[in-house]
């Protein structure tokens, strides 16, 4: 038999349920991709969002717009049509949101656009937890699209999502709205649109953008000319023919190398969540080209407020996301002025040193198995990607012997 327990009739939430169902809603929007944007940081995206779900929670209930059901399984915030928000509510989620106030407000304003001028019903945030046999609908009621049912029971939101579902109150008669986070959740109210989110990610410039003056910021200048100087070229005490980096010239060349600069970030905790936003962003960059061009996108990440003096901070930020960078078929490494990391043939030589500090972001290709063996993690996941006709099993093997073995001689 199905588990039904969660299919109840909804009743009132109250203070005593704050921290059962505020957990719930921060576990539920931890993945969510407007979360993600908003707190692009995950160890402050875990931090924050019980704060945050805690003030509107408090606030729902005491407006008389929380709902939740008999086994405390889901939870919907809501403001009721006769209702208001208080004014200090604003005031305290920006606080709570701290330093990602900025993109909370750009998410904010467009909800605030695109909510109904008439009185209206307006349910916030909803979760919902899935058990066993059970098919709950998990909701998640936040940008980019927005649907709206007039009346509320019409579009049946909350009573057929997934066929079967909570009986959650849909008010007393009056219109009703809500924003959701995607699109086939939205389209099945009365009325779907599109809800833009405005991007604050720093832009990503082409050679050809910072050759043209596009950009006015002498430190992609600079990086840029260094790569062209060095990178393209052979170097005498590289311990091999051909240039420094392989793959740069023809990136240059077919206009696939990108540059981007963070300012006022210093050190791993400031970055480490950005660089993933980095990550995705070049595999859009990626998945845009012809497959035989993706492995010549490059995206380097100029980070000139880190000591350049002192190599530790750059070096801490890049193994701290390497794996999760390797786990997705990608490399990343650190370039700093004073980068002691020695070359693959000559071990005198510096490959790695540049006039500022940066991370630099391709596609892993099958030649950097030897920068895999340091970590069996690593290993692993290389030899999933280059040998995945060798079973799982083998090649965890082969990763732990790789990697703990002594070198020979």
């Amino acid at each position: 038999m199905p588990d039904t327990s969660v299919t109840d009739t909804a009743v009132p939430a109250l203070a005593a349920d704050e921290g059962v169902l505020v957990d719930l809603l921060a576990r539920v929007f931890r993945t969510d991709p407007i979360a993600e944007w908003v707190f692009p940081d995950t160890d402050r995206r875990d931090a924050v969002l019980p704060r945050f779900f805690g003030i509107l929670y408090s606030a729902a209930v005491a407006s008389g717009g929380a709902y939740t059901n008999a086994a405390r399984t889901g939870v919907l915030l809501s403001l009721p049509a006769d209702a208001t928000e208080p004014p200090e509510l604003v005031g305290a989620l920006i606080e709570a949101v701290g330093e990602d106030a900025a993109r909370f407000g750009a998410v904010a304003q467009a909800q605030a656009e695109r909510r109904p001028d008439r009185p209206h019903h307006y349910f916030t945030f909803g979760g919902w937890t899935r058990r066993r046999g059970a098919t709950v609908w998990r909701g998640r009621c936040s940008p980019p699209c927005c649907g709206s049912a007039t009346p509320p029971g019409s579009a049946a939101t909350w009573k057929r999502a997934r066929r079967r579902g909570s009986r959650w109150p849909t008010g007393t008669g009056s219109p009703s709205s809500a924003t959701r986070s995607g699109c086939p959740t939205a389209r099945r109210c009365s009325r779907c649109g599109g809800m833009p989110v405005p991007s604050t990610d720093p832009p990503l410039w082409s050679a050809a953008d910072i050759d043209a003056g596009r950009s006015d910021d002498e430190r992609l200048r600079t990086v840029l000319a260094w790569s062209r100087r060095f990178l393209t070229t052979g170097h005498a005490e590289l311990g091999r023919s051909g240039p420094v980096c392989p793959y740069a010239g023809p990136s240059l060349r077919r206009d696939l190398f990108r540059l981007s600069v963070v300012p006022g970030a210093a050190d791993a905790g400031q970055v480490g969540g950005l660089l993933d936003r980095y990550r995705e962003r070049f595999q859009e960059l990626a998945a845009a080209v012809p497959d035989r061009d993706a492995e010549l996108v490059a995206v380097l990440v100029v980070l000139p407020d880190f000591d350049h003096a002192d190599s530790g901070p750059l070096d801490e930020l890049q193994r701290s996301v390497k794996q999760r960078f390797v786990s997705a078929g990608l490399m990343v490494g650190q370039f700093h002025p004073r980068c002691p990391e020695p070359g693959l043939w000559r071990r005198s030589f510096r490959p790695l040193r540049s006039p500022v500090p940066l991370i630099a972001i391709r596609r892993m290709m099958a030649g950097d198995l030897p920068f895999m063996l340091r970590s069996e993690q690593h290993l692993t996941a290389y030899l999933a990607r280059f040998a995945p006709q060798i079973p799982a099993r083998v090649r965890d093997q082969l990763s732990a012997r790789a990697v703990h073995s002594p070198p020979a001689g």
